[in-house]
């Protein structure tokens, strides 16, 4: 009876290091995150690349002048490594954001490491080897793939405004402007998603408009840049 309640308690352990750990450590992350973010804003694209949407957001942060983060999805890579490209070309910043956007909390930890590793081979093709900023997808971690990334030295990367360009339905599209003039800066979460309906895209760079805009009118000094350049890891 002592071995079987023994077992059952080092198993509960486990449990609470399994998920609960990498949580509170998220936590802290987005804790520290946003005063690191104070005076700067990094705008962060997810799931990419696609041929439609990637280009478009392209081509509005070219008119702003302003350089961006995209987290790269592995299986969306395969068949459109020219779109990766023409982002390094125009000096923007690329991560990984696993294969096939798995929730680590619900598979074996192996397949989470073998997610990662196998966007970060995609990656490396085309843009070089080299620690790369990393996005969790939905945000999550288990244990093993936090020590798996933090023994591989990826720098780990949440946001700290969330653009809702994936509710339904929206919110106004100047909710994100108004957030981190309130919070003082930020790294804005969004993505680079060909939708099936337009006025979604139509949205999401209406949103990148209206905040791009109301910064650099009424918040001038602030720095706006790509995760490592405004040192955001």
């Amino acid at each position: 009876m002592t071995v079987f309640l023994l077992g059952v308690g080092i198993l509960l352990f486990l449990f609470v290091l399994y998920i609960p750990f990498p949580y509170l450590f998220s936590k802290w992350k987005r804790r520290a995150l946003r005063k690191k973010a104070r005076g700067k804003i990094a705008l962060t694209f997810d799931d990419g690349p696609c041929p439609g949407m990637t280009y478009k957001i392209l081509d509005l942060l070219d008119a702003f002048g302003v350089k961006a983060t995209f987290f790269i999805l592995g299986r969306r890579l395969e068949g459109r490594e020219k779109i990766l490209e023409e982002v390094l070309r125009r000096g923007h910043e690329v991560g990984g954001h696993g294969f096939g956007h798995i929730h680590y909390w619900k598979v074996l930890p192996w397949k989470a490491t073998a997610d990662i590793e196998h966007c970060s081979k995609l990656l490396h093709t085309i843009a070089g080897k080299g620690p790369r900023p990393f996005r969790p997808p939905y945000g999550k971690l288990n244990l093993w793939s936090l020590a798996y990334l933090l023994k591989k030295k990826q720098p780990l990367v949440w946001w700290t405004v969330d653009s809702g360009d994936t509710w339904t339905p929206k919110p106004p599209a100047t909710r994100v402007g108004d957030l981190l003039l309130r919070e003082g800066g930020g790294v804005v979460l969004l993505h680079d998603l060909d939708r099936k309906n337009p006025k979604d895209e139509e949205w999401t760079l209406e949103c990148i408009q209206q905040t791009l805009s109301r910064i650099k009118k009424e918040r001038p000094e602030w720095k706006i840049g790509t995760i490592s350049e405004l040192g955001l890891p």
